[in-house]
């Protein structure tokens, strides 16, 4: 074993065959966010490491229309953002700009990726630092982050870091190689979701060349060392993108890229072990050829599970079912056939290791027959109910009233003169975000309260695409909140009382003893200076 002062193993140039794969990085920070590069200087980096394109993911909340897609340094350079939820953050890929500030629930934001397009990754779940960690097991993201080079740093010891301090000038992506400890908690947490569902992993750098220093006047941000740099980062790891040929039309070639992405057809490599690393994994069923990301449909026959690789002498394939070994080999090709009806399988190329392997390559899945747990499709909205067939008792309209922080404007309209009235809600927010400026219509219940309701169902519309919150509030100001997305034309929704979330620290699990129902716009999904009119035609409490 090395000391720890002495130079780790340089990482061997693997003999190339055949064409290359068109490698690059996602999840880049430049100086939009907290970053040190600019666009151009990053794909400066990304060129001298080899990479053909670089996904920038500078934090946000969706609503910067991106940047297009553009050729830099010979580096495909696409835009994407990185949004904080309340359950940890998550890069949205392919998006254009919001029409309203992502943010609230992960579930909620991964909706509204969805909404507009995109593509969204669970990133850096694993993180030590709680506000960094992916906590939603349940929001349907369509890919995770399996490997995180700014996550694997935070977990080390002071004389592992001043180790890697030590010999990075001289071997940098083989020193920062010897930060990534075995991924297993991102790894399973992956293999639980492919059980239920399609979901991609990746390795990625979450690079920023940044780590601050305090300045006089005690800003972070001000003073910083560039380390680790993004080529070093770019060195470290990668993705491979199986059978894309990119063609120098930037948004043509960034479509293809990102489909790729989307659908799985890619594998990681860890380049400070091994440069130069290649994983083709495929299913054949007859005269028809699978890739990863594919599902393969119920068919007669067995499938031949077939891995090939370049990798370093030692090093072992093993093909995975559903998260356990089922074959391993150290000599390329790995080929097993699978006889059951369904299972997720992929390869991966590792060192043999003790206690633990290190992860030199990784594939996505190909999968066999349905989900191992079959997926639930979420309620469809409910339906309006005819007239003379309401359930529930209905709120009236007419005893909305407004609640508002000073820095907010609001105000009510109530028509009666149609059929059913309308009530419009207007509202804007100025201020501060520190200020934490809102405006709410608030609808008492009166002596009867909630009356054991188990739903609030709203018949509602906005001028604009909007996010409010529905909130229910007991007697002593205890809160619980459910998101939703409004659009422009009638949406008539019922909304459990038993998916809404606590507010306050420490609440009850589930609402009681409620006494009012707001609807709210405050920051998380309206941004400062705006302003929307909400209709609301029904509020009803559902038994």
């Amino acid at each position: 074993m090395l000391t720890w002062w002495m130079l780790p193993p340089r990482a061997p140039l693997l003999p190339s065959s055949g064409t290359p794969p068109i490698r690059g990085a996602v999840h880049v920070h430049s100086r939009r966010s907290d970053g040190s590069g600019t666009v151009e200087e990053i794909a400066a980096a990304a060129a001298r490491a080899g990479l053909r394109f670089v996904v920038f993911t500078d934090h946000g909340d969706g609503t910067r229309p991106p940047d297009p897609p553009a050729w830099h340094s010979g580096v495909l350079c696409i835009d994407a953002v990185e949004v904080s939820t309340f359950g940890g953050h998550v890069v949205a890929l392919g998006i254009q700009a919001a029409p309203y500030p992502l943010g609230g629930e992960a579930a909620d934001v991964v909706e509204d990726i969805h909404r507009l397009g995109g593509v969204a990754i669970a990133a850096h779940p694993t993180s030590p630092k709680a506000a960094l960690a992916w906590h939603d097991r349940d929001a349907p993201v369509d890919g995770i982050e399996w490997l995180n080079g700014d996550t694997e740093w935070r977990d080390e010891s002071a004389m592992s870091l001043a180790r890697v301090l030590l010999t990075y000038p001289w071997r940098g992506p083989e020193s920062l190689a010897l930060l990534l400890d075995p991924p297993a908690e991102a790894l399973g947490r992956w293999n639980t979701l492919a059980a239920r569902r399609q979901v991609f992993a990746l390795a990625v750098p979450d690079a920023h060349a940044r780590v601050g220093l305090p300045g006089e006047s005690g800003d972070e941000r001000s003073r910083f060392l560039a380390v680790p740099s993004y080529e070093q980062m770019f060195r470290s790891l990668s993705i491979a993108l199986d059978a894309v040929v990119l063609t120098g039309d930037a948004p043509a070639d960034a479509a293809t890229v990102l489909a790729a992405v989307k659908s799985g057809r890619f594998y990681s490599t860890v380049d400070g072990l091994a440069r130069g690393m290649t994983l083709e994994f495929r299913a054949i069923r007859g005269d028809e050829t699978f890739a990863p990301g594919d599902r393969l449909p119920p068919g007669d026959g067995p499938v031949m599970l077939r891995a090939a690789w370049t990798a370093p002498a030692g090093a072992e394939a093993v093909l995975l079912r559903d998260g356990q070994v089922t074959q391993s080999a150290r000599v390329s090709p790995l080929t097993w056939t699978a006889t059951e009806g369904h299972g997720v399988y992929r390869a991966e190329i590792r060192w043999p290791g003790t206690p633990e392997p290190r992860y030199l390559a990784v594939s996505n899945p190909i999968y066999l027959g349905s989900p191992v747990v079959p997926v639930t499709a979420p309620p469809a909205p409910t339906p309006p109910v005819p007239a003379g067939r309401a359930r529930g008792r209905a709120v009236p309209l007419a005893d909305a009233r407004l609640e508002q922080s000073p820095d907010a404007v609001a105000a009510l309209d109530l028509d009666a003169t149609a059929g059913s009235p309308r009530l419009t809600f207007r509202f804007g927010l100025g201020g501060t975000r520190a200020d934490s400026p809102y405006a709410a219509t608030a609808f008492a219940l009166g002596s009867s309260g909630f009356d054991g309701a188990r739903a609030v169902r709203l018949a509602l519309r906005g001028d604009s695409a909007m996010r409010v919150s529905i909130q229910l509030r007991d007697a002593i100001g205890r809160r619980w909140r459910r998101s939703i997305y409004v659009g422009t034309q009638l949406s008539v929704l019922a909304l459990p009382v038993s998916t809404f979330k606590a507010v306050d620290p420490g609440g009850a699990a589930e609402p009681s003893s409620i006494t009012t129902v707001l609807i709210v716009a405050d920051t998380t999904n309206t941004a400062l200076g705006a302003n929307g009119q909400l209709h609301v035609t029904e509020l009803m409490l559902e038994p």
